[in-house]
């Protein structure tokens, strides 16, 4: 099967909008605590993402769900009372996120420079 992280799905998201001539779906998130500083390895960018972030807004959230993630009509009203709370911290150069919902196990990312590994355990897919 077909894996997507958050980012990925998002992109894919945003190329079938433009390609449709539709508006495109957007989730904003702020963050709402900060931890330990990056090191080296990263991009300085990195240390943006550093930190919980939480759910402010969403805009054609039910689109993105039905045409980027191909999600039914049922799990879709399901989903969008779920909010995923995505937390990031850098370790060793590497920059890792866990997504945790309600009801669901967490899904986690590892960034380094050049490579990426994710984990969907609510999926059964490495």
């Amino acid at each position: 099967p077909t894996r997507w992280s958050t980012a990925s799905c998002m992109r894919r998201a945003l190329c079938e909008r433009r390609r449709a001539g539709g508006r495109v779906s957007i989730c904003r998130m702020k963050r709402v605590s900060v931890v330990a500083p990056p090191k080296e390895g990263l991009p300085a960018s990195a240390e943006d993402f550093v930190g919980e972030w939480g759910l402010i807004e969403k805009e054609n959230y039910d689109d993105f769900l039905r045409e980027a993630v191909g999600m039914t009509w049922t799990i879709r009203r399901i989903a969008q009372y779920i909010i995923p709370t995505p937390s990031f911290h850098i370790d060793r150069g590497v920059l890792h996120c866990a997504t945790t919902c309600l009801g669901a196990k967490p899904v986690y990312e590892t960034l380094e420079s050049g490579e990426s590994t994710w984990y969907e355990p609510n999926l059964d897919v490495e």
